[in-house]
């Protein structure tokens, strides 16, 4: 069942939340990708997801049967707030079999990613550097943030309009941090420090799956965001395929197990013949698995 249990971690660690006693909660915006996660789970036995519909975001809400979260408890698999405790993957990937990786993947862009011809493959985390007074004591983490970060968030940043977050983009940081006046600057370095020390130990963890399958990605900050209401931090990561190239073995590898971004996979490698014909080639010389999934 190892397979499996990628699987669902793969799930679980995206969309999902998972409680203490196996209690696990999960929700999906995409009716076709619901139903994926559905047969996903036929693996275990007959399973059959109570759907609740939100209004505010047309998002379907549901619950996995309590024995497939003791058996992520099982695997040391952490619960509560994955964004503040920043946890590693709880799966070995130094000694995941390729094809487990693979299938990870495989579950991951569907879930927490996307594909576009432009940026290829692509997906993100988040990674909260203040949990707020409420949730620094229930997980005693000290935070670095301090009254100087937070009035320059105030001060310096963008209001999204639905949540009154505060929000700064990555380059304007760091423009703030040559910035002539010297207060400001070394806030904002203080912040970049900061954010830099604290990356999404998730996000590494599967970059090196990516590194494993011989595909090169970059990672960086997009946005670091204050919500004024609860206190908390938060830094938002994304990680790419650094070009076409890469995007292409990507798609060849692992093909998202989901309806219309595997199609519009499909569609893209098919439309590039000779980007298909180098990739292959590639993959083949360094002995990855790979079918013609796209013929």
């Amino acid at each position: 069942m190892e397979r499996e249990i990628t699987r669902l971690t793969a799930i679980i660690v995206s969309d999902g939340s998972l409680g203490p006693k196996g209690y696990v909660d999960y929700c999906e915006g995409n009716v076709e990708r619901f139903n994926q996660v559905e047969r996903n789970l036929s693996a275990w036995g007959d399973i059959e997801l109570k759907r609740y519909y939100r209004k505010d975001n047309n998002a379907i809400e549901t619950s996995f049967p309590t024995p497939l979260g003791k058996v992520l408890l099982h695997q040391g698999f952490r619960p509560g707030d994955k964004s503040i405790s920043n946890e590693k993957l709880p799966l070995d990937v130094e000694r995941m079999s390729v094809q487990n990786q693979i299938v990870y993947l495989q579950e991951l862009i569907p879930e927490d990613g996307n594909f576009n011809e432009k940026t290829g493959f692509k997906w993100s985390r988040t990674v909260v550097i203040a949990a707020g007074k409420e949730n620094t004591e229930k997980y005693g983490i000290k935070s670095e943030i301090n009254p100087e970060h937070i009035s320059l968030l105030e001060q310096e940043g963008k209001t999204h309009r639905a949540t009154s977050r505060k929000y700064i983009h990555r380059g304007a940081l760091q423009e703030l941090s040559t910035s002539e006046n010297g207060d400001v600057s070394t806030t904002a370095k203080e912040l970049l420090d900061i954010i830099y020390n604290y990356e999404s130990n998730l996000m590494n963890d599967e970059r090196k799956m990516t590194e494993n399958l011989g595909i090169q990605t970059n990672s960086n900050f997009e946005q670091i965001r204050y919500s004024p209401k609860t206190g908390r931090v938060s830094v938002y990561w994304s990680t790419a395929t650094t070009g076409s190239h890469e995007a292409m073995k990507w798609g060849i590898t692992c093909p998202p197990n989901d309806v219309q971004k595997r199609n519009a996979v499909k569609e893209w490698i098919q439309n590039n013949p000779r980007k298909l014909m180098k990739a292959r080639k590639e993959l083949y010389h360094e002995g990855l698995p790979f079918d013609e999934w796209w013929v």
